[in-house]
Protein backbone atom coordinates (compact mmCIF):
# COMPACT_ATOMS: atom_id res chain seq x y z
CA UNK A 1 0.00 0.00 0.00
CA UNK A 2 1.28 3.74 -0.71
CA UNK A 3 2.27 5.81 2.08
CA UNK A 4 0.59 9.11 2.37
CA UNK A 5 4.53 10.87 1.45
CA UNK A 6 5.05 9.65 -1.79
CA UNK A 7 8.48 8.43 -1.79
CA UNK A 8 9.78 10.62 -4.95
CA UNK A 9 8.05 14.03 -6.83
CA UNK A 10 8.87 14.14 -10.16
CA UNK A 11 8.96 18.47 -10.43
CA UNK A 12 8.59 19.59 -13.88
CA UNK A 13 9.26 23.58 -14.44
CA UNK A 14 7.48 24.45 -17.68
CA UNK A 15 6.05 27.19 -19.79
CA UNK A 16 3.21 27.28 -22.25
CA UNK A 17 4.87 26.65 -25.07
CA UNK A 18 6.26 23.30 -23.68
CA UNK A 19 2.82 21.87 -23.27
CA UNK A 20 2.78 18.87 -25.68
CA UNK A 21 5.94 17.79 -25.05
CA UNK A 22 4.86 17.52 -20.89
CA UNK A 23 1.65 16.00 -22.09
CA UNK A 24 3.94 13.51 -23.62
CA UNK A 25 5.89 12.78 -20.60
CA UNK A 26 2.82 12.59 -18.67
CA UNK A 27 1.35 10.16 -20.71
CA UNK A 28 4.81 8.22 -20.45
CA UNK A 29 4.51 8.36 -16.49
CA UNK A 30 1.55 5.59 -16.37
CA UNK A 31 3.70 2.86 -17.57
CA UNK A 32 5.88 3.34 -14.13
CA UNK A 33 6.30 -0.20 -12.63
CA UNK A 34 6.16 1.41 -9.35
CA UNK A 35 3.47 4.40 -8.33
CA UNK A 36 4.93 5.66 -5.58
CA UNK A 37 5.44 9.31 -6.80
CA UNK A 38 3.70 12.31 -7.31
CA UNK A 39 3.81 15.19 -10.22
CA UNK A 40 4.37 18.98 -9.80
CA UNK A 41 3.90 21.26 -12.52
CA UNK A 42 5.42 24.44 -11.36
CA UNK A 43 4.24 27.07 -14.96
CA UNK A 44 6.58 29.53 -15.20
CA UNK A 45 4.48 31.92 -16.55
CA UNK A 46 5.00 35.15 -18.22
CA UNK A 47 3.47 38.43 -16.65
CA UNK A 48 0.12 39.38 -18.39
CA UNK A 49 -2.55 38.09 -20.56
CA UNK A 50 -0.19 35.13 -21.76
CA UNK A 51 -0.11 33.90 -18.60
CA UNK A 52 -3.28 33.71 -17.30
CA UNK A 53 -4.00 30.55 -19.01
CA UNK A 54 -2.47 27.16 -16.75
CA UNK A 55 -4.86 24.93 -18.38
CA UNK A 56 -2.37 24.95 -21.36
CA UNK A 57 -0.06 23.57 -19.65
CA UNK A 58 -0.93 19.84 -20.18
CA UNK A 59 -2.46 18.82 -16.63
CA UNK A 60 -6.63 20.20 -18.33
CA UNK A 61 -9.55 19.65 -15.55
CA UNK A 62 -10.77 16.91 -15.97
CA UNK A 63 -7.96 14.58 -17.24
CA UNK A 64 -7.50 12.16 -15.02
CA UNK A 65 -4.07 10.27 -14.50
CA UNK A 66 -3.44 7.52 -12.19
CA UNK A 67 -1.27 9.51 -10.11
CA UNK A 68 -1.47 12.53 -8.20
CA UNK A 69 -0.86 15.53 -10.50
CA UNK A 70 -0.22 19.12 -8.55
CA UNK A 71 0.34 22.36 -10.47
CA UNK A 72 1.76 25.98 -8.62
CA UNK A 73 2.40 29.51 -10.26
CA UNK A 74 5.87 30.13 -10.41
CA UNK A 75 5.28 33.79 -12.06
CA UNK A 76 8.30 35.48 -13.98
CA UNK A 77 9.40 39.22 -12.49
CA UNK A 78 7.91 42.00 -14.86
CA UNK A 79 11.32 43.38 -15.75
CA UNK A 80 12.19 39.90 -17.41
CA UNK A 81 8.37 38.68 -18.87
CA UNK A 82 10.24 37.33 -22.11
CA UNK A 83 13.10 35.63 -19.77
CA UNK A 84 12.43 31.63 -18.43
CA UNK A 85 12.99 31.89 -15.07
CA UNK A 86 13.29 28.14 -14.19
CA UNK A 87 15.05 27.82 -11.68
CA UNK A 88 12.17 30.33 -9.34
CA UNK A 89 9.99 27.38 -11.06
CA UNK A 90 12.28 24.72 -9.80
CA UNK A 91 11.90 25.93 -6.27
CA UNK A 92 8.42 26.61 -6.59
CA UNK A 93 8.00 23.08 -7.53
CA UNK A 94 10.18 21.56 -4.71
CA UNK A 95 8.58 23.42 -2.26
CA UNK A 96 5.14 22.22 -3.07
CA UNK A 97 6.20 18.60 -3.92
CA UNK A 98 5.77 16.10 -0.47
CA UNK A 99 7.90 13.08 -2.12
CA UNK A 100 10.79 12.14 0.20
CA UNK A 101 12.89 12.45 -3.30
CA UNK A 102 12.97 15.22 -6.04
CA UNK A 103 13.37 14.69 -9.16
CA UNK A 104 13.66 17.87 -11.57
CA UNK A 105 13.40 17.50 -14.84
CA UNK A 106 12.84 19.27 -17.94
CA UNK A 107 9.31 19.25 -19.50
CA UNK A 108 10.88 17.56 -22.55
CA UNK A 109 12.69 14.81 -20.55
CA UNK A 110 10.46 10.97 -20.10
CA UNK A 111 11.75 8.88 -17.12
CA UNK A 112 12.20 5.33 -17.95
CA UNK A 113 9.09 2.62 -16.80
CA UNK A 114 11.22 1.64 -14.17
CA UNK A 115 12.51 5.08 -12.92
CA UNK A 116 11.05 4.80 -9.00
CA UNK A 117 11.52 1.02 -8.90
CA UNK A 118 15.56 1.42 -9.64
CA UNK A 119 15.96 4.62 -7.78
CA UNK A 120 14.26 2.69 -4.88
CA UNK A 121 16.45 -0.02 -5.18
CA UNK A 122 19.70 2.24 -5.44
CA UNK A 123 19.00 4.19 -2.38
CA UNK A 124 18.18 1.56 0.11
CA UNK A 125 21.18 -0.34 -1.19
CA UNK A 126 23.54 2.97 -0.55
CA UNK A 127 24.97 3.77 2.25
CA UNK A 128 25.36 7.17 1.74
CA UNK A 129 22.56 10.10 0.81
CA UNK A 130 22.38 8.94 -2.99
CA UNK A 131 21.38 11.31 -5.80
CA UNK A 132 21.44 9.37 -9.51
CA UNK A 133 21.21 11.01 -12.63
CA UNK A 134 20.10 8.64 -15.52
CA UNK A 135 21.85 8.17 -18.96
CA UNK A 136 19.31 9.63 -21.21
CA UNK A 137 19.10 9.11 -25.21
CA UNK A 138 16.68 11.32 -28.35
CA UNK A 139 14.74 9.60 -30.49
CA UNK A 140 15.82 9.79 -33.99
CA UNK A 141 12.60 11.75 -35.03
CA UNK A 142 12.21 15.02 -36.10
CA UNK A 143 9.60 17.05 -34.07
CA UNK A 144 6.78 17.36 -36.03
CA UNK A 145 6.89 13.43 -36.40
CA UNK A 146 7.63 12.78 -32.67
CA UNK A 147 4.51 15.25 -32.45
CA UNK A 148 2.65 12.48 -34.71
CA UNK A 149 3.97 9.75 -33.39
CA UNK A 150 1.33 7.16 -31.84
CA UNK A 151 3.25 4.39 -30.05
CA UNK A 152 5.17 3.80 -26.94
CA UNK A 153 8.05 6.09 -26.58
CA UNK A 154 10.96 3.45 -26.03
CA UNK A 155 10.02 1.84 -29.37
CA UNK A 156 10.93 5.00 -31.30
CA UNK A 157 13.93 4.81 -33.28
CA UNK A 158 16.47 6.49 -31.09
CA UNK A 159 20.01 7.96 -31.43
CA UNK A 160 23.48 8.46 -28.99
CA UNK A 161 22.05 12.18 -27.38
CA UNK A 162 25.07 14.24 -27.48
CA UNK A 163 24.26 18.20 -26.61
CA UNK A 164 24.36 16.64 -23.06
CA UNK A 165 26.12 14.50 -20.85
CA UNK A 166 23.67 11.23 -21.68
CA UNK A 167 26.20 8.55 -21.47
CA UNK A 168 24.36 6.52 -23.04
CA UNK A 169 26.47 4.01 -23.93
CA UNK A 170 26.83 3.32 -20.58
CA UNK A 171 23.06 2.13 -20.32
CA UNK A 172 22.76 -1.76 -19.68
CA UNK A 173 19.40 -3.18 -19.61
CA UNK A 174 18.41 -5.02 -16.83
CA UNK A 175 18.00 -4.79 -13.10
CA UNK A 176 18.61 -1.67 -10.88
CA UNK A 177 22.71 -0.43 -11.25
CA UNK A 178 24.17 2.71 -10.75
CA UNK A 179 27.86 3.72 -11.24
CA UNK A 180 29.81 6.05 -9.45
CA UNK A 181 29.85 9.39 -11.17
CA UNK A 182 31.53 12.00 -8.96
CA UNK A 183 32.60 14.32 -12.07
CA UNK A 184 29.43 14.33 -13.56
CA UNK A 185 29.00 18.06 -14.82
CA UNK A 186 25.09 17.66 -15.99
CA UNK A 187 22.65 15.91 -16.16
CA UNK A 188 19.18 14.94 -13.96
CA UNK A 189 20.01 13.94 -10.49
CA UNK A 190 17.87 12.93 -8.43
CA UNK A 191 18.20 14.16 -4.54
CA UNK A 192 16.94 14.03 -0.64
CA UNK A 193 14.59 16.25 -0.05
CA UNK A 194 16.31 17.38 2.95
CA UNK A 195 19.60 17.83 1.11
CA UNK A 196 18.00 20.22 -1.66
CA UNK A 197 16.29 21.79 1.14
CA UNK A 198 19.96 22.05 3.37
CA UNK A 199 21.90 23.58 0.23
CA UNK A 200 19.00 26.07 -0.41
CA UNK A 201 17.75 25.37 -3.63
CA UNK A 202 18.49 26.84 -7.16
CA UNK A 203 20.20 30.10 -7.19
CA UNK A 204 17.51 32.36 -8.60
CA UNK A 205 20.20 34.88 -9.78
CA UNK A 206 19.86 32.64 -12.81
CA UNK A 207 17.42 33.91 -15.49
CA UNK A 208 17.00 32.53 -19.03
CA UNK A 209 19.41 29.84 -20.48
CA UNK A 210 23.15 28.63 -19.08
CA UNK A 211 24.23 27.32 -16.13
CA UNK A 212 21.35 26.91 -14.05
CA UNK A 213 20.83 23.33 -13.60
CA UNK A 214 24.72 22.81 -14.12
CA UNK A 215 25.03 25.17 -10.85
CA UNK A 216 23.25 22.89 -8.53
CA UNK A 217 24.52 19.82 -10.29
CA UNK A 218 28.16 20.80 -9.34
CA UNK A 219 27.33 21.54 -5.64
CA UNK A 220 26.32 18.20 -5.27
CA UNK A 221 29.34 16.75 -6.91
CA UNK A 222 31.17 18.76 -4.84
CA UNK A 223 29.37 17.61 -1.91
CA UNK A 224 30.60 14.04 -2.68
CA UNK A 225 34.21 14.31 -4.72
CA UNK A 226 35.70 17.18 -2.02
CA UNK A 227 33.34 16.45 0.89
CA UNK A 228 32.29 13.06 0.74
CA UNK A 229 29.06 13.57 2.23
CA UNK A 230 26.67 12.19 -0.49
CA UNK A 231 27.34 9.94 -3.16
CA UNK A 232 26.37 10.98 -6.93
CA UNK A 233 26.26 7.80 -9.62
CA UNK A 234 25.13 7.63 -13.34
CA UNK A 235 21.68 5.03 -13.12
CA UNK A 236 22.94 3.07 -15.70
CA UNK A 237 20.11 0.71 -15.77
CA UNK A 238 17.17 3.26 -16.71
CA UNK A 239 17.15 5.31 -20.03
CA UNK A 240 15.11 8.17 -19.88
CA UNK A 241 14.02 9.81 -23.35
CA UNK A 242 14.68 13.22 -24.30
CA UNK A 243 12.08 14.62 -26.76
CA UNK A 244 12.90 16.02 -30.11
CA UNK A 245 11.58 19.81 -30.18
CA UNK A 246 11.90 23.29 -32.07
CA UNK A 247 14.17 25.45 -30.43
CA UNK A 248 12.32 27.64 -27.42
CA UNK A 249 10.47 30.25 -29.45
CA UNK A 250 10.48 32.82 -26.24
CA UNK A 251 13.02 35.48 -26.69
CA UNK A 252 16.55 34.92 -26.00
CA UNK A 253 18.73 37.57 -24.43
CA UNK A 254 22.23 36.63 -25.34
CA UNK A 255 24.03 38.78 -22.54
CA UNK A 256 22.04 36.91 -19.99
CA UNK A 257 23.19 33.83 -21.08
CA UNK A 258 26.97 35.13 -20.43
CA UNK A 259 26.01 36.31 -17.40
CA UNK A 260 24.99 32.75 -16.33
CA UNK A 261 27.97 30.95 -16.97
CA UNK A 262 30.34 33.55 -15.80
CA UNK A 263 28.09 33.18 -12.70
CA UNK A 264 28.10 29.13 -12.61
CA UNK A 265 32.38 28.94 -13.27
CA UNK A 266 32.89 31.98 -10.34
CA UNK A 267 30.71 29.77 -8.07
CA UNK A 268 32.50 26.72 -9.07
CA UNK A 269 35.67 27.74 -8.53
CA UNK A 270 34.53 29.17 -5.03
CA UNK A 271 33.47 25.97 -3.91
CA UNK A 272 36.92 24.57 -5.33
CA UNK A 273 38.61 27.03 -2.70
CA UNK A 274 36.43 26.57 0.09
CA UNK A 275 34.89 30.11 -0.48
CA UNK A 276 32.90 31.24 2.61
CA UNK A 277 29.47 30.55 1.71
CA UNK A 278 30.13 27.02 0.48
CA UNK A 279 31.36 26.32 4.20
CA UNK A 280 28.38 27.18 5.42
CA UNK A 281 26.24 25.33 2.94
CA UNK A 282 28.83 22.10 3.47
CA UNK A 283 27.86 22.36 7.66
CA UNK A 284 23.77 23.07 6.85
CA UNK A 285 24.25 19.49 4.55
CA UNK A 286 26.30 17.71 7.49
CA UNK A 287 23.85 19.03 10.03
CA UNK A 288 20.80 17.63 8.14
CA UNK A 289 22.37 14.59 7.32
CA UNK A 290 22.89 13.58 11.05
CA UNK A 291 19.49 15.01 11.81
CA UNK A 292 17.95 12.22 8.70
CA UNK A 293 20.18 9.28 9.82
Amino acid sequence: MRSERPFVSFVFPVHVEGAPLLRRALDALECQTDWDFEVVVAVDARCGREGRDPSRVGIEAGLRRPFRVRRVTSQRQPAYRHLPHRNHARNAGCNAAEGEHLWVLDADMIPDPRAVEHLKAIVSSSSKPTCVSPCFAEPDMTPAAWLAYDGSPWAAPRREYVRHSGRLAEHRLGPARAARAPSLVEGFPSCPRWLWEALGGYDERFLAYGGNKVDFVRQLTSLDSQEGLVEVCLLRSCLFLHQPHERDPLRFDESHRARNWELCRTRRAEMVAGAPWWREKVSAVRAAAAHAA
